[in-house]
């Protein structure tokens, strides 16, 4: 009996088709990849909003941060248990390093005001503090955001622990951070978080931002 051996155009014919199945595929795959970094970032974020509110409600509704550094206070309170969960998977550093490369928190003339006199109990963070109980629109208020800090196009940027979405001059540097297939995460005061995009920002207060092209973008203008 003999056997029937694949012949040359058969065998072209065969690299071709798998060579299309993987060009059409690759792009999918990379997109489900960045979607399910999304939502682990969502998660970190929503999982952030608890420990917030539970540090908060034993602060008589007050937040405190150390310099930039917000989660500094629930790891000494035992908030949480590892500093991961106050940053974005998907953008560097990547893991909680101590510093404040961390999701960035809401820091404007109509959050925060400087702490002086006495410090709360067990804690020694009194640079700002916001408190959490006086604002009106707990589910369209954004505490904290995907930000980086923005040094110019081509440089390298991290996360930072500031963010001023509100601010009217375009050449601030922590600013939100559309890398999520163009669109910023976002946690809101009464604790969920959901994703926007370019078009979504300004009507949420965010006048300033990266975008995916990784340009700053002042009210939707490119800025250098």
């Amino acid at each position: 009996m003999r056997r029937h051996a694949f012949t040359l155009i058969e065998l072209l014919v065969v690299i071709s088709i798998i060579a299309l199945l993987i060009a059409v595929l690759l792009p999918a795959l990379g997109q489900a990849r960045e979607a399910a970094k999304s939502m682990a970032c969502l998660s970190n974020l929503r999982q952030s909003a608890i420990a917030l509110s539970t540090y908060s409600g034993d602060q008589r509704g007050k937040i405190y941060k150390d310099v930039n550094n917000w989660v500094k206070p629930l790891l000494t309170g035992s908030y949480i248990t590892s500093g991961n969960m106050g940053l974005c998977p998907a953008w560097a550093p990547f893991k909680y390093n101590g510093n404040a490369d961390i999701y960035g928190m809401r820091l404007d003339s109509v959050t925060w005001d400087i702490v002086g006199g006495t410090q709360p109990s067990n804690y020694q963070y009194q640079t700002s503090l916001y408190d959490m109980e006086l604002n009106e629109q707990p589910t369209e208020f954004m505490l904290l955001s995907d930000t980086v800090q923005f040094n110019g196009v081509g440089s390298t940027m991290v996360q930072t622990g500031q963010w001023m979405p509100g601010i009217n001059n375009p050449t601030r540097r922590p600013i939100s951070h559309l890398r999520h297939m163009g669109s910023s995460n976002f946690m809101a005061l009464d604790g969920h978080a959901e994703g926007f995009n370019e078009s979504n920002l300004q009507p949420h207060g965010v006048n300033l931002w990266v975008g995916a092209d990784g340009m700053r973008y002042f009210k939707g203008t490119a800025s250098p």
